[in-house]
């Protein structure tokens, strides 16, 4: 989304967290309107069954569900 405001093909809206402080990027705060966001967590599928990935996505599930 920078990168695309950085090339001037538009404008593009990210959250808090993941705005740095660019020198080039001008920051406008939204204020008084309810916005929400969705967030994935990807693996390569041939990766799901490594023992590491598996624990850290099952982890994720259980945070995500309480």
């Amino acid at each position: 989304m920078v990168q695309a405001v950085k090339e001037n093909i538009g404008l593009g809206l990210i959250s808090e967290p993941e705005f740095d402080n660019y020198k080039d990027i001008k920051k406008i705060h939204i204020e008084d309107y309810d916005i929400f966001t969705q967030a994935y967590l990807v693996c390569l599928k041939k990766k799901k069954t490594d023992n590491l990935v598996n624990a850290f996505i099952e982890t994720a599930k259980k945070i995500i569900l309480e």
